[in-house]
């Protein structure tokens, strides 16, 4: 990010567009962590430093970061489009790939309402079945059009990424605020050194254990839709 006044200024819009107050519709999904907690995979503090590590570097530096160098390759409409349907494809457990596409239809509501032209024709698009509208895809379209550059766009969806978790272990009772807070810490420490590293070229995951426990029958209900 450029040093200065519009530095400043792209800095600011990035960390509003991270900001958890920002209506993305993320938080409402856990990733699986909800299904980690109930099994007694993730039970305090370590397991969630340890669950949140593994989402960063085995499914969103390795899957979504790569789609987002994809649509920065390409941000047109075309671009986008192919961008979601590799997104579809990657997204093999039917409870994730739904949440992944309400999530996305969330926040290209929010940036549609907001007057952003390209999240409404994605959005339009994802209503009417012509494309999935998942989250990566969303966030990569609203992002760019919002201003943000390449460089900006990854740490701001990172960085949801780690709010999502954190705030959804609060919630579960997994930790406090603050073993929140030192989860969070223990994950930038994480980020830092990915974002500073080239993705892989061609996008893969390998959360294992949380795809497997997050089609898990639920129970006497769930607080989140992953």
């Amino acid at each position: 990010m450029s040093a200065g006044p519009a530095g400043g200024a792209r800095l600011l819009a990035a960390m509003a567009l991270g900001d958890s107050a920002f209506p993305s519709g993320a938080l409402a999904f856990s990733s699986g962590l909800e299904a980690a907690t109930r099994t007694g995979a993730v039970t305090g503090e370590d397991d969630l430093a340890d669950f949140v590590e593994e989402q960063l570097r085995h499914r969103w530096h390795t899957g979504d970061r790569v789609l987002l160098a994809r649509c920065a390759r390409d941000p047109g409409w075309e671009g986008a489009l192919l961008v979601d349907a590799e997104a579809e494809r990657l997204a093999v457990v039917d409870v994730l790939r739904r949440g992944s596409r309400t999530a996305g239809l969330a926040l290209l509501g929010t940036f549609a309402a907001l007057g952003s032209a390209p999240a409404a024709r994605l959005r339009a698009a994802a209503l009417a079945d012509r494309s999935p509208g998942h989250l990566v895809t969303a966030q990569a379209v609203c992002l760019r059009d919002a201003g943000l550059g390449p460089a900006e766009v990854e740490a701001v969806c990172c960085w949801s990424l780690v709010a999502q978790l954190t705030s959804a272990a609060v919630r579960l009772g997994v930790v406090g605020h603050l073993g929140a807070q030192r989860v969070t810490r223990r994950a930038v420490a994480v980020a830092g050194p990915l974002l500073a590293t080239a993705p892989p070229r061609e996008p893969w995951t390998g959360t294992a254990l949380a795809d497997v426990l997050v089609g898990l029958p639920a129970g006497d209900g769930r607080l989140f839709a992953t």
